[in-house]
């Protein structure tokens, strides 16, 4: 490889090959890929937090069976689920008729990434998580949300685990524990120093 600061395609290749190359800060490398039918969660435990420190999240399609249903989140601290009262949310809820509520909490025992509702009511959403793989930060997420549910309705907010760990794991359910279907897909955001 010449060192004259310009990288021809052999230098990107060969720099690419041992994992070298960080191609651009922001980069979306997609991690995994689920598609369900009918699953109580969905769990994605290899999220490789050693390597981005940025995650992103998007939910596509997502109907459940339940009443009053949003997807739900808890982390994975070293390959042990979460479910204490670790967790605190604020989010904002809207109609498109105008109507508007915050939903909060400073202790639960998981947080939110759609808006609520009912069985066979489709859901989107994508969010961003922060600092999973970094034991001396605070692990925390910011989402936006949209769903059919007698109309169009939205969520958006954020949330954090109220401690700070090693997470190695994202798992998503239903919150009135009924099945969920949809498409899941879990990205590392590439930032400039890897």
């Amino acid at each position: 490889m010449s060192n004259t600061g310009i990288f021809t395609t052999t230098d990107i290749n060969d720099l690419t090959s041992f994992n070298q190359w960080s191609g651009i800060a922001g980069q979306l490398e997609l991690i995994q890929t689920q598609t369900v039918s009918a699953v109580t969660a969905v769990d994605f435990f290899d999220i490789k937090q050693n390597i981005y420190n940025q995650h992103f999240l998007t939910i596509n399609n997502v109907t459940s069976t339940g009443t009053n249903e949003s997807i739900a989140v808890r982390f994975y601290e070293q390959g042990l689920i979460r479910i204490s009262n670790a967790y605190e949310y604020a989010f904002q809820n809207g109609t498109a008729g105008g109507t508007f509520e915050t939903s909060t909490a400073t202790t639960s025992t998981r947080f939110f990434v759609t808006r609520f509702n009912d069985s066979g009511d489709e859901k989107n959403s994508y969010a961003y998580f922060y600092n999973l793989g970094d034991e001396e930060k605070y692990s925390f997420m910011t989402m936006q949300s949209v769903a059919d549910h007698s109309g169009f309705e939205f969520r958006f907010g954020s949330a954090v685990m109220k401690r700070k760990s090693l997470v190695d794991g994202i798992r998503l359910f239903g919150t009135q524990s009924g099945s969920i279907s949809g498409d899941f897909s879990l990205y590392g955001i590439r930032d400039l120093d890897v």
